[in-house]
């Protein structure tokens, strides 16, 4: 009988993170509040994009000018990836159609190096706890704001359209 794990920590987390861009097939969720891509989780959004994969991104709206956030926000933006804003967000979930990581791990880069982490990747999307993570994140996503970047580089509210997980 083969062990398959479940439980991530520490250095563990981020390769699952890539992993759920990378095998995704339709869609791709990452919810976090705070936000500071780097090079190997870029290059596989920018791959699923490639693939016709519609990746969304929910964060925290920035309470003060981070020039790493806002780097990493126009980054997003310029890929045709759609972000989305939400008031006091504190989550972190990541999914795609057949794997749902929750985590303690914020998508930056001293989040992979620099704290204690701990994730939970559940893989059976029709099991109880998927559908109440769904649930929720469709009540999440119902409060939250596309975020788009106009000429000027300051975000404008486009709509407040519902995600689908």
């Amino acid at each position: 009988m083969e062990f398959q794990k479940f439980v991530f920590t520490d250095g563990e987390i981020e390769p699952q993170i890539r992993a759920i861009v990378q095998k995704s097939k339709k869609q791709v969720i990452l919810v976090t509040p705070y936000l500071e891509l780097w090079g190997h989780l870029k290059n596989e959004i920018a791959k699923a994009v490639k693939r016709k994969i519609r990746v969304q991104v929910i964060v925290r709206p920035e309470e003060k000018e981070d020039k790493k956030r806002t780097d990493a926000l126009e980054w997003l933006v310029e890929n045709e990836v759609e972000v989305y804003e939400l008031e006091r967000l504190h989550a972190k979930i990541y999914l795609n159609e057949k794997n749902l990581l929750v985590s303690s791990m914020n998508l930056t880069e001293s989040s992979t190096t620099n704290s204690l982490e701990i994730a939970m990747i559940v893989c059976d999307l029709n099991s109880s706890i998927c559908c109440l993570l769904f649930e929720l994140l469709n009540l999440l996503s119902s409060k939250a704001f596309l975020r788009s970047t106009n000429l000027l580089g300051s975000p404008e509210i486009v709509s407040t359209k519902t995600m689908s997980p």
